[in-house]
């Protein structure tokens, strides 16, 4: 099966569970960095780091999450992400190039 590419996510747009409320808070994916998976068995999986800035007080946050090629399209999952130490090592070298970390 050819699997197409990963289409970056940004500007797209989520929304969250507050940690102390029952609010629902919305941000938006303003940067991305992925990387396939590097295990032989997940060809179909890309590893993302993700700035997200929230609506309410624009401040930012870092999500590591993964997305699945289901056969019809790119799925986030909710579950923590798996994953080897190339593929950490990749995308903690791709972030060392952002000036999310100072």
């Amino acid at each position: 099966m050819d699997i197409p590419p990963y289409v970056s996510k940004i500007p797209r747009r989520g929304k969250v569970s507050a940690p102390d409320s029952d609010d629902k808070l919305p941000f938006t994916i303003v940067d991305e960095i992925f990387c396939y998976s590097t295990a032989s068995s997940d060809k179909d999986k890309v590893v993302c780091l993700q700035r997200l800035e929230f609506d309410h007080d624009g401040h930012s946050e870092l999500r590591l999450c993964f997305y699945m090629y289901d056969g019809a399209k790119w799925e986030w999952h909710r579950a923590a992400p798996m994953l080897s130490f190339d593929d950490l090592q990749t995308i903690v070298d791709k972030a060392a190039k952002k000036p999310w970390i100072q």
